[in-house]
């Protein structure tokens, strides 16, 4: 290759990363939109998501959290959910390497997931393995995508094989 052509291949390499954009950065506090927000399914087969079930569309993963607060680093989106007085911890990987946390609320309460999460466009897609019932074998798989809307996160929810969905809208803290 000759000189001119190494340089040509340097700027259009430089050119494209430069167009590459960033991913959105979710850091921050923010607190659950119940009127902007939606579950369908569950209810006990009501499919309003807000029977005795909780609210949680049925997927058996309890309700949204009330408030999120998250940090993110090139390596790893760590999110702190409360629930009432209860908070809970879950780390991402954002390699798409796959990363195991405790689930903390629903029917599968104490049970151990593995979350692999990648990039699709501005979107953080992370694909959740978890016990279909305490002490199961067997295994369920849900989608969680993030993604920055306006001024809201958005945590959508859909169980594989399933009709039942959630979609959590969140707004930033004001301090």
């Amino acid at each position: 290759m000759t000189g001119n052509n190494v340089l040509v291949a340097v700027v259009l390499v430089g050119v494209l990363v430069a167009q590459t954009p960033a991913p959105p950065d979710f850091s921050g506090t923010w607190v659950l939109d119940a009127a902007r927000s939606s579950a369908v399914g569950g209810g006990n087969g009501r499919g309003a998501g807000r029977g005795r079930v909780g609210g949680g569309g049925g997927l058996g993963l309890g309700p949204s959290a009330e408030e999120l607060t998250i940090t993110q680093s090139a390596a790893a989106l760590t999110i702190t959910e409360r629930r009432g007085s209860a908070t809970s911890r879950v780390v991402l990987a954002l390699d798409g390497q796959p990363s195991t946390h405790t689930i903390t609320a629903g029917r599968n309460s104490g049970g151990i997931a593995t979350a692999t999460s990648v990039w699709q466009d501005r979107r953080l897609v992370t694909t959740v393995v978890a016990p279909a019932e305490p002490g199961s074998r067997d295994t369920v798989r849900y989608t969680e995508t993030r993604s920055l809307d306006g001024d809201a996160l958005v945590v959508e929810i859909t169980m594989a094989a399933s009709p039942n969905s959630r979609k959590s809208v969140y707004v930033r803290k004001r301090e």
